[in-house]
């Protein structure tokens, strides 16, 4: 298991590293620099995988259970994430791969992530998370591809089949990754393929 964890680890970080893929960059680009190459690339990995995760689900390989929603949490802690994002110079994905390029930045901005991460699952910040839990909100799944206790989803609230919603979103978002047109960006790994190896990798 540590093993092929290892090799996945690898892999990964090779896609990333070769399509230079940072997904604070996606959001950023758009934003600042109207170059929206990294955010196809994200808008088809995410089409993708929400069809193979679901495909998976419904042969019955996985269970979808999608975190509680916690407003206090999401919106508090996505500040923090989102501060902490622009201070490090990219996302999880970014601060990775560039560890591995041996930016030193990164490797500060790894360390931290790895501190934190340890603080709130059982260190100093870990009674405070508890706390937190208890205003979680879930719901009565409507489908047998999900666990027995799941956060909300447009399928559970409109009470609708998730192929519908899955399908819907993953055309709006392949749309708009072959519908619109791609900024010039010099990379190793297209992001067409960067974006199909995501999926398969980490579906």
């Amino acid at each position: 298991m540590i093993w092929t964890g290892l090799l996945i680890g690898i892999i990964f970080g090779v896609i990333l590293q070769r399509g230079r893929i940072c997904f604070n960059s996606a959001f950023r680009d758009v934003l600042i620099f109207k170059d929206n190459y990294l955010m196809k690339l994200a808008a088809l990995a995410i089409a993708l995988q929400s069809i193979t995760l679901l495909l998976f689900a419904q042969m019955g390989v996985i269970k979808l259970a999608p975190m509680p929603l916690n407003w206090i949490a999401n919106i508090v802690g996505g500040y923090i994430f989102g501060l902490g994002m622009v201070l490090a110079g990219g996302c999880a994905s970014g601060v990775t791969y560039r560890i591995g390029e041996g930016m030193t930045t990164s490797w500060l901005a790894g360390l931290i992530f790895g501190l934190t991460a340890q603080a709130t699952s059982s260190g100093l910040f870990s009674n405070w998370m508890k706390w937190l839990g208890k205003l979680n909100v879930t719901v009565k799944p409507n489908s047998s591809v999900y666990a027995s206790k799941v956060g909300p989803t447009l399928a559970t609230i409109f009470n609708v089949n998730p192929w519908i919603v899955t399908l819907i979103v993953a055309a709006l978002l392949i749309w708009y990754a072959f519908g619109t047109k791609t900024s010039q960006r010099e990379t190793k790994l297209n992001w067409i393929w960067a974006a199909v190896l995501i999926a398969i990798l980490h579906p």
